[in-house]
């Protein structure tokens, strides 16, 4: 059973697909899209027991796991899943970043992705800073075709178009913020990302360290879930 927030949510954005073109910019149409979103969340929830119609339940789909072919056997208690894109994690200094392989999201995709990591850091981060996660989007499924930002589509570390990142950077889509903690080395941290809407349906993940410390020395226990959720979208 979907929480009434999850519920909400869902309402919400059938509600903004069915406004018109830019009318949701008003924050007044903002306020009373919310606002109704809630209240019929209010009057749908009523327990375990209520069977929803399919298209108002969260739903998760098959879910895409990026980690390090070579690297990847996380112990239990720190395992997203099986890995099932390429992205290699290995020591990413401070304020360097790598982009994965470019991976197809399907001719009918999910409308919303929810993106949770495992990270292990080599030294003890500052806490409060952040690794930065980013999608480039691409109508094209070849690697290195139409992708923003200066995006390779292949597993690399990523500078943007002439070691411009900090300007190429902000060409993509940004998911979210991995929030660190203080943790020794050692220490697996596991930390919800955020939630992204994939504009076309191929797409690169690139992870920007402004953690403090250099990533571990291997990618044994890091991985990074994509999750579809609600919804689809085809192409």
């Amino acid at each position: 059973m979907p929480s009434k927030s999850e519920i909400a949510l869902v309402l919400a954005m059938r509600m903004l697909e069915k406004s018109g073109v830019r009318e949701w910019d008003s924050s007044d149409i903002r306020a009373a899209i919310a606002a109704a979103a809630n209240e019929l969340a209010d009057l749908l929830y009523s327990g375990d027991s209520m069977a929803l119609p399919d298209n108002l339940l969260v739903q998760n789909g098959t879910a895409i796991v990026f980690a390090d072919v070579t690297d990847h056997a996380p112990a239990a208690a720190n395992n997203l899943g099986t890995r099932t894109a390429q992205i290699d994690l290995t020591g990413v200094a401070d304020a360097a970043a790598r982009q994965s392989d470019k991976v197809d999201l399907g001719a009918t995709r999910a409308e919303v992705y929810e993106v949770v990591a495992a990270i292990e850091i080599a030294a003890t981060p500052t806490a409060g800073e952040v690794i930065e996660f980013w999608w480039a989007p691409s109508p094209s499924g070849t690697a290195g075709t139409a992708n923003p930002g200066g995006v390779g589509g292949a597993d690399a570390a990523y500078a943007g178009y002439s070691a411009n990142m900090a300007a190429a950077i902000k060409q993509l889509q940004f998911i979210g913020d991995f929030v660190c903690t203080a943790q020794a080395t050692g220490t697996v941290q596991i930390a919800r990302v955020g939630a992204f809407r994939p504009k076309h349906r191929y797409g690169t993940l690139v992870v920007r360290n402004e953690s403090g410390a250099a990533l571990h020395s291997d990618a044994v226990e890091m991985s990074v879930l994509v999750s579809p959720l609600a919804g689809v979208v085809t192409d």
